[in-house]
């Protein structure tokens, strides 16, 4: 198997830092392009994310055989478009791999001794779910806490900002989602968790972004200071 730096990114021949277009083995490279440290390494990690995918997807198949009557959420496919994500993340922080395995449901989880993250894929928001529990594994995270949560929600819109969108949309999905959540479960809380609390810390620590709720929406009203006006 060819290393990922060897592979060919978007039709183009990568320059890598080893080779530097062929100068340290004193040879030219056909079609070689001269790239900036940090495009090499921006897609060195795309070519990581993908290989480390196709690992995943490959030991997944393996599990399935061997266990018989396992049954997936999702078919390979699916799998892999968010484990690229989650590899695209882990690559970016500098942390270990973390294993996506999607599954029914509304509730997403990190295992933090079994290095997984169960992806609830059927439950909407799926980016930031997936986001929000890299969070704990960026951070380490084992058992739950209010701190916890508010953390990984910090580092859950800098992962969604890696995957292209801006602070200010970053920060409004997570303000939305908790708001969605609140909604559903009413005053049912998952462990650690206060989303209303948490949604307004988010937008106390992002003031330039505004309150998302419709005018005369009483959601969170305690914590916001009132429904919106």
């Amino acid at each position: 198997m060819s290393r990922p730096e060897d592979r060919r990114v978007h039709g183009e021949s990568m320059c890598t830092l080893a080779d530097e277009c062929g100068l340290r083995h004193n040879r030219a490279r056909s079609g070689c392009l001269r790239r900036s440290p940090a495009s090499i390494a921006a897609l060195e990690e795309v070519a990581l994310a993908k290989h480390m995918a196709l690992r995943t997807i490959r030991a997944l198949l393996t599990m399935l055989l061997l266990a018989g009557c396992t049954t997936m959420v999702a078919d390979p496919a699916e799998t892999a478009k968010w484990q690229i994500l989650a590899n695209q993340a882990t690559a970016h922080f500098r942390v270990a791999p973390v294993s996506v395995q999607p599954v029914a449901g509304h509730n997403s989880a990190y295992l933090c001794r079994e290095g997984q993250i169960r992806l609830a894929i059927r439950a909407g928001y799926v980016r930031f779910r997936l986001a929000h529990e890299l969070g704990h594994h960026v951070l380490h995270h084992c058992g739950t806490s209010y701190a916890q949560e508010l953390d990984a929600n910090v580092v859950a819109i800098q992962v969604l900002q890696l995957w292209g969108l801006s602070e200010t949309d970053a920060v409004r999905e997570t303000v939305v989602f908790l708001l969605e959540v609140k909604k559903f479960q009413g005053n049912v809380q998952q462990p650690g968790h206060n989303v209303c609390g948490e949604a307004a810390a988010l937008l106390r620590r992002y003031p330039s972004v505004p309150d998302p709720r419709m005018r005369g929406d009483r959601t969170c009203a305690e914590e916001f200071g009132g429904a919106k006006s």
